[in-house]
């Protein structure tokens, strides 16, 4: 079995972590969730398939209860990891929380983390240096030694950075879905600009109620369109600027409302992979997105969409985009080549068994899932 340990959920996370389940599970390998509850995040929680369970764990606050609780929920669910042979971490966080429990575990898992961008990945290279980092110095490919974690690095800049630090990542991007890669459909007649996220962001959303606001006299019937979780303040900043605050769920929402788009703004400055501009990218959308290294990743100024600087340069290439179709239909044709050349669902699957040394099934047929892990979808620990 392999157990998943889940922090914050953000777009690059939900990218790799889903379709990661669904492809070790067409492979007849079980999994179940462990989700700090900080970071349940619904619509992340939704996504995830049904036949793999989903334990949330309590995130008290203090120094020491949180690994007491992510401690307890692993020894509840595995004891001694008698019935887990490999263990993923998403977020460094986790890892951190969790490495422990599975290094006293007496056969230790083999152990993948994934950074996803975490804000506490300056640590990584003194903690390669201690007999609890990571598997850094394999640049081999093969597994790391017992107990050590391997990197697997899920976007292109935060291989960079680790390879920058000696460390030795394997690398994956997301997968975008099969159904944004269908016929593209042609822009709406009336011009719209869609953004979003598929965590809250308050930077992102305040971008966007301004550039609404910037751009409401300039543009006679521009429609602005938020797309993703988002409450309070940053809810009433948009809807104050005309701009219509959209949910993902239910399953298929993102595709509808980015078909909808003229224009898609990546907006938020969140170093993780955008997996929205990524959609939007293999939809053969115009796409513009605020500088920053995940976006630069994706989006090759000029060529694949425009990278804009701040948000007066954000409401110039959107009037840009508007006064000139033609660009906008050059460069979403050329971002639709691109997403399908990076976030295919085959080269995902390649990535998969390189990353995690999973047999395909036509070479080796592996065991159906226990029926016993497909009966509980999500749980609460103390219920």
């Amino acid at each position: 079995m392999m157990l998943h340990v889940v922090g914050r959920v953000t777009e690059g996370v939900a990218g790799f972590l889903v379709p990661s389940i669904e492809y070790l599970l067409s492979q007849g390998v079980r999994q179940h969730v462990l989700m700090l509850d900080e970071a349940a995040n619904p619509a992340a929680l939704a996504l995830i398939p049904r036949e793999v369970g989903v334990t949330r764990v309590p995130a008290p606050a203090g120094a020491l209860a949180p690994w007491l609780a992510l401690r307890a929920a692993m020894r509840r669910f595995a004891p001694a990891g008698a019935d887990v042979a490999s263990v993923h971490f998403h977020g460094l966080r986790p890892w951190m929380l969790g490495m422990l429990e599975t290094r006293s575990w007496g056969a230790a898992p083999l152990t993948f983390v994934s950074p996803h961008g975490s804000r506490l990945l300056p640590l990584l290279p003194w903690l390669a240096a201690t007999r609890y980092g990571p598997a850094g110095t394999r640049a081999d490919g093969g597994p790391g030694a017992p107990g050590r974690a391997v990197l697997i690095a899920t976007s292109d800049h935060e291989a960079r950075r680790l390879r920058g630090w000696g460390l030795a990542s394997r690398d994956a991007n997301p997968v975008v879905d099969s159904v944004f890669f269908d016929d593209a459909c042609a822009p709406p007649i009336r011009p719209v600009v869609v953004a979003g996220a598929y965590a809250p962001s308050r930077a992102g959303s305040a971008r966007v109620a301004h550039l609404a606001v910037i751009l409401s006299s300039a543009a006679h019937g521009l429609q602005f369109k938020w797309l993703g979780p988002c409450t309070g303040a940053s809810r009433d900043q948009l809807e104050a600027a005309g701009c219509a605050v959209l949910p993902l769920a239910p399953q298929g929402a993102a595709r509808e409302v980015l078909a909808q788009a003229s224009i898609f703004v990546a907006a938020t400055p969140d170093p993780r992979l955008p997996l929205l501009l990524a959609q939007a990218m293999a939809l053969g959308r115009a796409c513009i997105a605020i500088d920053t290294p995940a976006h630069a990743d994706l989006v090759e100024h000029g060529r694949t969409g425009l990278i804009a600087r701040d948000e007066w340069s954000l409401a110039e290439s959107v009037s840009r985009l508007l006064d000139d179709p033609a660009l906008g239909a050059r460069l979403g044709t050329a971002a639709r080549e691109e997403a399908r050349r990076r976030f295919s669902a085959e080269r995902f699957s390649m990535g998969v068994v390189e990353n995690y040394g999973v047999a395909p099934r036509r070479q080796a047929q592996a065991p159906a899932p226990d029926a016993t892990s497909a009966q509980e979808v999500v749980r609460e620990l103390g219920a």
